[in-house]
């Protein structure tokens, strides 16, 4: 077993699995979207391959959002803009409020998983934002460029 997976299997209110969640931003969005979705379905992910991790992340985030969503998960790059859907539903798996504040970024990014198809002014009237704020969030705005190569099928972006 891998030092990840020995945390993961602490009890969620010790001291150290709490430690252990608070830091996995370090590692970076894998860790993190790891972490969650090991709580959410689960299973420990940390001892899962790549393939298989990324693999589950495209099943639960397709079948929580729809099937476009795909393109968003394609790869470890892309789990940055499923993130904070991912929060989310931790949140709610742990029985915690789904009310907890998150960015208007994290909201368009849980927007444009639900609806690939809206567009920004969509999106934007939906968070309540400005078009100036919405120029400033470089991982929604890395997720529209990602959209953009994967409907023009650029060779090796998925």
């Amino acid at each position: 077993m891998n030092m990840f997976s020995e945390y993961l299997a602490l009890p969620k209110d010790s001291p150290q699995h709490r430690f252990f969640r608070e830091e996995l931003w370090l590692g970076g969005s894998a860790h993190v979207c790891r972490y969650y979705l090991s709580i959410i379905l689960e299973r420990d992910f940390f001892a899962a391959s790549d393939d298989e991790f990324l693999k589950a992340v495209q099943e639960y985030v397709v079948a929580k959002t729809c099937p476009d969503a795909i393109q968003f998960c394609c790869t470890q790059y892309h789990l940055q803009f499923v993130e904070p859907f991912l929060k989310r539903e931790w949140e709610i798996a742990e029985g915690s409020s789904a009310r907890r504040r998150i960015t208007k970024q994290q909201k368009g990014l849980i927007l444009l998983l639900k609806h690939p198809d809206w567009t920004d002014e969509q999106i934007r009237e939906a968070v309540q934002t400005t078009n100036k704020q919405m120029k400033r969030w470089s991982t929604y705005n890395a997720a529209r460029a990602a959209q953009k190569h994967y409907k023009n099928g650029i060779k090796g972006w998925c």
